[in-house]
């Protein structure tokens, strides 16, 4: 976990206080306070061969984005993803932030069904739909 926030964060982004091992090993990832939005900036030890964003890295920010998004607007503790897919539209650029959008389509009692978009520099790269199961907080 970074000792501080980075300076060019946008305001809103707050550091994933309760990440999972996995993301924190992989990140840091970033959320919004008040959207489902997330940030992440991807170094040289997130790229493959071509010099670019590791495909499961980016399924792994994909999966956060689905999760943060979904924590945001439902304002359930926590999810965990029952599905998720990913399209790869282009190649993602590293030292850029990566910007990760999530779309609440619908909410039930126990599921979030989300569609989503990684961007680079405003350029889409990634669109994903998932599933996520809420777990909700304790009252």
């Amino acid at each position: 976990m970074p000792d501080s926030l980075p300076d060019d964060l946008p305001d809103g982004f707050i550091l994933q206080e309760q990440a999972d091992p996995a993301e924190l090993m992989i990140g840091p990832f970033y959320k919004h306070r008040e959207k489902p939005l997330s940030l992440f900036k991807p170094e040289q030890r997130h790229s493959n061969l071509m010099e670019i964003v590791h495909g499961g890295v980016l399924m792994t920010f994909a999966d956060f984005t689905l999760c943060a998004g979904a924590t945001t607007v439902t304002g359930d503790a926590d999810c965990v993803t029952v599905n998720l897919n990913c399209n790869f539209l282009a190649g993602a650029m590293l030292d850029h932030w990566l910007a990760g959008e999530a779309r609440i389509t619908r909410t039930t009692h126990r599921l979030v069904f989300v569609d989503g978009t990684l961007s680079n520099e405003g350029e889409p790269v990634v669109t994903f739909s998932g599933i996520g199961k809420r777990i909700r907080k304790e009252s």
